[in-house]
């Protein structure tokens, strides 16, 4: 257990003194059992972070996955919206040509069959592709 600096130090030590020889043998045995459970702990704690690797790694994984999933189901949700958007346009457009053909006949809008549920309907419509959108603009915050 004795290395070259212990053996220099030792050598300079009058001969008498063995028992100073002994108790800087007994510092030694107790650094090296302190240098041994440090040791320990390290390799203890190396093991541990190659084991956080891997569960980052296989984390990482799932969560590239999650956006890609995600980004294709915002594509497939960002389309109905946008078609949603579509049939509200033609409904304003057949609403005004319905209330134009009213007026121009003299009768309310609302005597013309679904005018009513037509109206109330692509207003459903035109929020709910709101809704859907402000959901997508969230997504990926």
């Amino acid at each position: 257990m004795k290395n070259n600096n212990l053996e220099k130090i030792y050598n300079k030590l009058p001969k008498d003194q063995t028992l100073l020889k002994a108790e800087l043998a007994k510092v030694e045995l107790a650094i090296a059992d302190d240098i041994k459970g440090l040791v320990s702990q390290i390799k203890a704690k190396i093991g541990d972070l190659k084991k956080d690797e891997k569960i980052v790694a296989d984390f990482r994984k799932r969560l590239t996955q999650m956006y890609k999933d995600g980004e294709k189901l915002e594509g497939q949700i960002l389309k109905r919206s946008q078609s949603g958007d579509k049939l509200v346009d033609k409904a304003i457009k057949l609403e005004n040509k319905a209330e134009k053909a009213a007026k121009d006949l003299g009768v309310s809008p609302s005597n013309i069959g679904g005018f009513d549920e037509l109206n109330k309907l692509w207003g459903d419509l035109e929020v709910g592709a709101g809704i859907v959108q402000d959901d997508l603009k969230q997504m990926f915050i």
